[in-house]
């Protein structure tokens, strides 16, 4: 029977979330506001607590709701606290600044051109040449030419004091970097070619620690491996590092279910806490054996995370781990649903934005799922050995986290690996072997025999491994690519997940039917957007750099109209366009080269001068238009803007390449000329 009284800590963490959630999308909510609220709830809840009139059962709950409330303005709090805009010292705030302060703060990320790095600002100073304290955190680019060493995580800088807001994403659809940015306290970058100091003084600090120790892992990985490929591999699985990963891989482990095994999180910290009570097990026999087995696992979790950089991922996870560690030791009868919101709630009390990020997400809806349905799934059936007993355990395993993080995948990553229960089964073996061999090899790297026999152990089975992801890759029908889902879509999912598993342990005839009306809604808003999108005719003005791009959707199927060289980038298409087609759900791409004329039902295009969708005409040449000729487009991309705007056709509607950037152009002012976005998207009727 389900009961709430079980693990109390779920309400303190949904209020808590909520609160979050209300700090993150309500900005209208201010400091001046929230502190006395904050104080009169503390203040209501210890007077309410000290009554008399408590000791009746129906006033108790009383007092339950206002401790719910309190923690969600206390989640409202937090957030306002962590987001660095809101604070009075943030570095934009600071007046005729001249020259910012910087300090590496994240590991640094090489590129061919520069280096890329997250930053803090330290100290602001003015014109005057005074200093004033700061904070901030700024994405900082550091041209190879300058003359300065490699940046290191506490080295510091002095620019000048020029940077931008995050651009948003320039074409619908696309990767939200600003807002993916956003969510890691960073709304301004800056890039910087000249006029930069290198101060000889550094900050010391356990993440300075931590990359050194990352580095000197990566050296023993390369002295490793020769191979490029094997050593991407090697380097991602064990410390994390992904830079030499070679993309048709990553591409190969996405499709076939299995990329979270190059992610080190939950499943790596998972496998050597597991691993690690496999070997002390016999700790438990002796006395206090239990205690020296938690401070041992607990603090290789955290060496561990020191080998990986104390990336973030790794940290949440091994305080997740240790939180439940700890909780076994204390108390063995504690609920490990109550430990898993505990572990939860201290993460985002530590950084209340990580609530928004996807590895958070699918550590605990993966974690989740595990416990609650994995235990149901491994009764269906008894094995009957250990291997079958292995086997059976690793299927219900997989089946119980994917069920609950397949609907972030297709939210985020717009595909379902098939195979998953298949490619777990053959793929998670041996990246626990491998894990333990890549422990080894980094451990006995001293000893040059036993390094190489290691190292050649390890290059074989990542080799075998690779080969088995391409191979489950190039299977018929390994995933399904394409899928949508909206927010109201993905939350109606896992309620009904939620009421699904209620089902069974509670029995009631209203969990019952509220599952069936969920699922109702569901199917009936798959329907409506079905319907929305067999009907859609959307031309859309695309920007992407160095290509004219355009496309016209009618029903399910696009035209892409653009010039063959970005026509032949696959990639490219992938990423600027596809994102959009599936939120239209798209099953239909023809290309269509601007240089060769082309004639279909409702899209007539003509060499290199422009095209009709529908009733909408287009050309991007403005030579010898006049105010009699019925075009609704025009490209302009050198025209003064004044000039532009002095054509007057009545149906003249005009699209310039940079209107986006343009200060004199506002939502209403796209809005008057018939665009429904700033993406520049017109819906035709």
């Amino acid at each position: 029977m389900f009961s709430w009284h079980s693990i109390p800590f779920a309400r303190y963490l949904l209020a808590f979330v909520l609160g979050i959630f209300i700090a993150i999308y309500v900005t209208q909510i201010s400091f001046e506001i929230l502190v006395p609220i904050v104080l009169l709830g503390f203040g209501a809840i210890l007077i309410f607590s000290k009554t008399s009139i408590l000791k009746k059962h129906k006033f108790k709950s009383v007092l339950g709701l206002l401790v719910l409330g309190l923690l969600v303005i206390l989640g409202v709090f937090r957030t306002k606290l962590y987001q660095q805009t809101n604070l009075p010292h943030y570095f934009k705030k600071i007046e005729k600044a001249q020259f910012y302060q910087v300090e590496i703060k994240r590991s640094v990320v090489e590129k061919a051109k520069f280096f890329r790095a997250y930053a803090e600002v330290v100290n602001v100073i003015d014109s005057q040449g005074k200093s004033h304290k700061s904070s901030g955190k700024i994405l900082l680019y550091l041209s190879k030419t300058l003359a300065i060493k490699q940046p290191r995580i506490g080295n510091q800088y002095i620019i000048l004091a020029e940077s931008n807001d995050i651009p948003p994403p320039a074409n619908p659809g696309e990767f939200n970097y600003k807002q993916f940015l956003s969510y890691q306290n960073i709304h301004h970058q800056t890039f910087v070619h000249n006029e930069v100091i290198e101060l000889n003084a550094y900050t010391y600090s356990v993440f300075r620690f931590a990359e050194q120790l990352r580095d000197e892992v990566r050296l023993i990985l390369k002295n490793a491996f020769k191979n490029k490929e094997v050593l991407g591999v090697a380097e991602a699985l064990l410390i994390g590092y992904k830079d030499d990963l070679d993309q048709e891989v990553v591409a190969a482990f996405s499709r076939t279910g299995t990329l979270h095994v190059l992610a080190v999180s939950g499943l790596h910290a998972g496998i050597i806490y597991w691993i690690l009570g496999f070997l002390t097990g016999f700790l438990k026999k002796v006395p206090r054996g239990v205690i020296i087995q938690t401070i041992i696992i607990v603090l290789s979790l955290w060496l561990y995370a020191f080998i990986t950089g104390l990336s973030s991922s790794v940290m949440r996870s091994a305080l997740m781990f240790s939180v439940v560690g700890l909780s076994k030791l204390f108390n063995r009868r504690t609920n490990i649903f109550n430990t898993i919101y505990v572990s939860a709630f201290i993460i985002l009390v530590i950084n209340p934005l990580d609530i928004v990020n996807v590895s958070f997400q699918l550590s605990y809806a993966a974690l989740l799922g595990i416990v609650f349905v994995q235990p149901m799934i491994n009764n269906w059936y008894a094995p009957y050995n250990k291997i079958d007993k292995f086997i059976w355990g690793l299927i219900s395993v997989s089946f119980a986290a994917q069920l609950f993080t397949f609907p972030l995948g297709v939210y985020y990553f717009h595909q379902f690996p098939n195979y998953f229960l298949f490619s777990n089964l053959i793929i998670i073996p041996i990246i626990i072997v491998l894990l333990v061999l890549l422990i080894l090899t980094v451990s006995f790297s001293w000893i040059p025999i036993v390094f190489e026999f290691l190292t050649f152990l390890s290059q074989g089975l990542i080799q075998i491994n690779n080969y088995l992801v391409k191979w489950l890759d190039q299977l018929p029908g390994s995933h399904i690519n394409g899928l949508h889902l909206d927010f109201w879509q993905l939350a109606f999912i896992y309620l009904s997940l939620f009421l699904f598993l209620l089902i069974f342990s509670t029995k009631l005839k209203i969990v019952f039917f509220s599952f069936l009306s969920v699922i109702l809604i569901l199917l009936l808003s798959f329907s409506y957007q079905n319907i929305i999108h067999q009907k859609q005719k959307i031309l859309t003005f695309h920007d992407i750099k160095r290509h004219d791009v355009y496309t016209c959707m009618e029903g399910k199927k696009v035209y892409i109209i653009s010039d063959s060289i970005f026509l032949s980038k696959k990639s490219a298409i992938r990423f600027h366009l596809e994102p959009y087609f599936w939120e239209h759900g798209i099953q239909e791409i023809l290309t269509c080269d601007f240089s060769k004329n082309h004639a279909f039902a409702n899209l007539k295009i003509k060499k290199d001068l422009g095209f009709q969708f529908f009733d909408r005409k287009m050309t991007m040449y403005n030579n010898g238009i006049s105010e009699s000729d019925s075009i609704d487009f025009l490209v302009v991309k050198w025209q003064p803007m004044m000039e532009i705007l002095n054509l007057k056709n009545k149906r003249n509607i005009l699209f310039i390449s940079n209107l986006k950037y343009n200060p004199n152009i506002n939502d209403s002012f796209l809005h008057n000329l018939g665009f429904t976005n700033k993406y520049y998207s017109i819906k035709l009727h």
